[in-house]
């Protein structure tokens, strides 16, 4: 699963997966403090003597210093900071996409690893073509965006428009968000709302940077930035379906495509969206798949 809450699937395996193998004497190193406490529940239930410790903080400061996780701080780009599209430009297609150095060749030209030719045969088929680029967190950041101002592209950068104001309000709505979690709540044999009350509030920042997309997409109305279609390298992202949602909204004339760039399997839950979800869940309004295999399984 590529949504938020994307832990919760691998921590339930596992600890199904160590259930069958309980007895006492065993250790079991556990992920999280509620994997931990549901492990010992399990144990308890079947007349175990279980005691749970708590992570090492030593342990954790060294994590910390070896800059793992380290997050960066939100930077304001100007709209003129890249080769900008102007506020009532005429746009065939806006491709959502990501930046690092995978995107520029040894000549500083750009190149799309998420969509391969896309944008090229898009062009070549006479349409005005931009790009939405995002810089990934492990890419320097003033540079790629030095190295986005000359490979030539029309380029949007979404910290151009969505502003301070904005990414609050985004995460006090995070914040204020509260799951409605049934306390024996299980999947299969083991416990889960512990689990998912955990997650509920050890992820409350990427829920707030997927709904920042819901900004975005108005801030790009406001602007008088309108394309006839947007193209997402559709994956499952919890930012994916915020998007989708909020141009319904601020753009309601645009299309949304999802672009299938050759990463599905029948394991991507997040990407399938189960029947109790038809009627709330935003999808794009067409999927292009690479095959009629992934067509055939979608």
């Amino acid at each position: 699963a590529k949504n938020v809450y994307t832990f919760l699937f691998q921590r339930l395996c596992a600890i199904a997966a160590v259930s069958d193998h309980l007895q006492d004497g065993l250790l079991v190193v556990c992920s999280t403090p509620a994997q931990a406490r549901t492990v010992g529940d399990l144990a308890r239930e079947r007349g175990l003597h279980a005691e749970v410790r708590a992570h090492d903080r030593r342990l954790s400061r060294l994590v910390r210093e070896t800059g793992y996780g380290v997050v960066r701080g939100t930077q304001r780009a100007r709209p003129s900071a890249v080769r900008p599209v102007r506020g009532g430009t005429a746009l065939d297609a806006l491709l959502v996409t990501w930046v690092d150095d995978r995107n520029f060749d040894g000549e500083g030209r750009y190149r799309d690893p998420h969509f391969g030719p896309l944008p090229r045969l898009l062009r070549d088929a006479g349409l005005e073509v931009a790009l939405l680029a995002r810089v990934l967190p492990t890419a320097p950041y003033r540079e790629t965006l030095r190295r986005l101002r000359g490979c030539g592209e029309r380029v949007l950068v979404p910290e151009a428009y969505v502003t301070a104001s904005d990414r609050r309000t985004c995460w006090r709505a995070a914040r204020r968000f509260e799951p409605a979690i049934p306390g024996d709540g299980r999947v299969g044999p083991v416990p889960a709302a512990r689990l998912a009350r955990e997650l509920a509030l050890d992820q409350r920042m990427p829920q707030a940077e997927a709904l920042q997309y819901r900004a975005l997409m108005r801030r790009l109305a406001e602007s008088d930035i309108k394309p006839a279609r947007i193209i997402v390298p559709w994956e499952g992202h919890a930012w994916e379906t915020a998007l989708f949602d909020a141009t319904r909204a601020y753009l309601p004339n645009t299309e949304v495509i999802a672009y299938e760039n050759l990463n599905f399997s029948r394991l991507a839950l997040s990407l399938y969206p189960g029947h109790a979800e038809l009627d709330v869940r935003p999808l794009p309004d067409r999927v292009v798949t690479n095959g009629r295999t992934f067509a055939r399984v979608l």
